[in-house]
Order: C-alpha cells, then sequence, then structure tokens
C-alpha cells in the first residue's frame, strides 16, 4: 500500500545493512588470508583441476549431464565474487591477489584441457556441447548477469543457501575454458576465440551483478575516503565498460544469426515449392550471410538453381547467392538362388 509506511519499506531496501557478523562471514567465505591461505589454494586447484577434466569428458562425449556435473564443483565462482567485493569495498590488495588466483585458474583449465585433448584421438567432427560454447549471443550475457547477481545474493544471505547449486550450474565459466583447450588442439583458433568470448562474457556481467548486489544487500557501504571513492567509482565505470564492450561483438553475432536462420527457413519453404514432384529430397539447407547452400539427394537432376534464388531473395528482400549440391540416387536389384 501507499503511504509513509510503503515509503519507510522502499527507503530500508535500498539502504540495506548486513550486520557485523553477517558481513565477517562473508569476507572470511571469499578471503583466505593468513593460515588458512596454504590449504584453500590446494582444494581450489584440485576442484578446478577435477571440473575441468569432468567437463572435458562431458563435452567430447556430448554430455549434458557430465557438463552440469561439472559446473556444480567448479570452484571459479570464488575469485569471481571475491573480485567484486574487493572493487566495492576498496581492497586493492585483495583486489589484486583475487584477480590473480583468477587469472592463474583460468589459464591452468585451458593448459590442462589442452593437454589432455591432445592425448585423446580426434573424432570426425566436433561434439555439439563443444561447438554451443563457441558462438555466444546476447542472450548469454543476460543468463551471466542473472547467475552473477543470485551467486552474490546467496553469499549475503545465507538463508539462500539452498539455490548454490542451481548458480552453480547457472554460472558456466569451466566448460567454456575447457572448449578452449579442445579448440586450441584441433587447431581451430576461431572457435576457441568464440569459446574465449563466452568465458569473458560471463566473467565481466558477473562482476557488474555482483558489485551491485553487494551495494543493493548492504554488504559494502559506499566509501566516505575521496581516494577509495574515486578507486571504487573507476572500478564500477570499468565494470560496466567491459560489458558494453563483450555486448557489442555479441550484438552482432545474434542479429548474423538470426538473418541466417530468416535466410535458411525461408530456402527450405521455397525450396519444397522449387523442386516440386521431382525424385528429389531436400536433405540440408545452410545460410552463411547471404551465401545459402542446398543438398538435394535424388534420381532426378535439380532444376536451375537461379529460379530458387529469385524467390528467395524476393522473400527476404535481398540479394543471395544460392549454390545446389545433388548426389544422385541409384540401385541395383539381383536375385539369388540355392
Amino acid at each position: 500500500m501507499d503511504g509513509p509506511a510503503s515509503g519507510r519499506t522502499w527507503q530500508s531496501f535500498w539502504h540495506a545493512t548486513v550486520d557485523a557478523e553477517t558481513r565477517a562471514s562473508v569476507v572470511q567465505s571469499l578471503y583466505h588470508e593468513g593460515p588458512r591461505l596454504r590449504p584453500f589454494l590446494m582444494q581450489f586447484f584440485v576442484l578446478l583441476s577435477l571440473s575441468t577434466l569432468i567437463a572435458l569428458y562431458g563435452l567430447l562425449e556430448n554430455s549434458t549431464a557430465v557438463v552440469i556435473g561439472a559446473m556444480v564443483i567448479a570452484p571459479l565462482m570464488s575469485p569471481l565474487l571475491s573480485v567484486a567485493g574487493a572493487m566495492v569495498c576498496g581492497w586493492p590488495v585483495r583486489l589484486l591477489w583475487s584477480l590473480a588466483l583468477l587469472l592463474a585458474g583460468s589459464a591452468w583449465s585451458v593448459l590442462l584441457a589442452w593437454s589432455v585433448s591432445s592425448a585423446i584421438p580426434d573424432g570426425p567432427t566436433l561434439p555439439d556441447q563443444v561447438l554451443s560454447r563457441t558462438s555466444p549471443g546476447i542472450l548469454d550475457l543476460g543468463i551471466a548477469l542473472a547467475a552473477g547477481a543470485a551467486g552474490a545474493y546467496v553469499q549475503v544471505r545465507h538463508e539462500a543457501s539452498s539455490a548454490l547449486p542451481g548458480v552453480a550450474i547457472a554460472v558456466a565459466v569451466v566448460p567454456p575454458l575447457a572448449t578452449v583447450g579442445i579448440c586450441l588442439d584441433t587447431g581451430q583458433v576461431d572457435l576457441a576465440g568464440g569459446a574465449l568470448l563466452l568465458f569473458m562474457t560471463n566473467l565481466v556481467a558477473i562482476q557488474l551483478a555482483a558489485i551491485l548486489v553487494f551495494l543493493v544487500t548492504g554488504f559494502a557501504d559506499l566509501p566516505r575516503e575521496a581516494r577509495t571513492r574515486r578507486r571504487y567509482r573507476w572500478g564500477m565505470i570499468l565494470s560496466a565498460a567491459l560489458v558494453v564492450a563483450v555486448a557489442y561483438p555479441l550484438l552482432l553475432h545474434t542479429r548474423e544469426v538470426v538473418t541466417d536462420e530468416r535466410l535458411e527457413a525461408a530456402t527450405q519453404d521455397r525450396a519444397q515449392e522449387w523442386l516440386g514432384d521431382s525424385d528429389l529430397t531436400l536433405m540440408d539447407v545452410e545460410a552463411l550471410d547471404d551465401e545459402i547452400t542446398v543438398e538435394l539427394v535424388g534420381g532426378d537432376q535439380p532444376p536451375a538453381a537461379g529460379e530458387l534464388a529469385q524467390k528467395v531473395a524476393a522473400d527476404v528482400d535481398q540479394p543471395v547467392r544460392i549454390t545446389v549440391y545433388w548426389t544422385p540416387r541409384s540401385g541395383t536389384t539381383a536375385r539369388g538362388e540355392p
């Protein structure tokens, strides 16, 4: 309802505070210092190695369930959130340490996946689980923002800890790193770059979302010292700028994918009419920019491709170039007698 009570509710929401005990607990879970550092690093790299191997095998086996298992045990969310916490609280030493751990862990995941993948015989094609992580779109940015917000919220509000497994699955940072290693092993640098873009998208989006959640939940008060305040402000600007920087290629790729799918749908519709009652089967249609490939199998020779190209160009209102590949289908029948 409206009125003074409602105003106080919204004011308390936007100016939320975290008690000293909760803040100390969150800090202890994010930053492992003193005698706690050595056992933490050992646990971190053991779990990271295991999650990378599980993700690698799941990707190569094309198994969604196995890849999800790797997400659940991956420990990279810890340095991701500790970077955000250090930025919003103005802790430069903790920020540098968290960044170093994040970079070292990421590099180790790629190196491990690359090394193990090189010892496994390559299949004729990359599995769908690998390919799906080499062409990120703008929706991946939205997923990463929501996942980062959820991870930071669960970190501050322990009563929501039951959501941790779901957060771990949503924050998919290890599978893209394993994909980078696989693609480097097969020499497909362009696909490795796409997987790396997906990882960077997750990284910067989680950072920005976590910073905002840490502020809204009251974990970090706005700094009062001028130097610390400037440091915090530049951290926010840098995080937002990085999100915008990755959003641009994601938008371009999403637009290309939508355009290609539109061309493929128009070509499939027109191809059925173009083939008519001929003894030809439409096997596949692929579009890339304005280049469309049509694959046919059958006993009849296909009609002229120009007729199909004109109709598709009129439907999509843009020039297209269609290449038709035809595989003749013939057979013989023989009867054997005892």
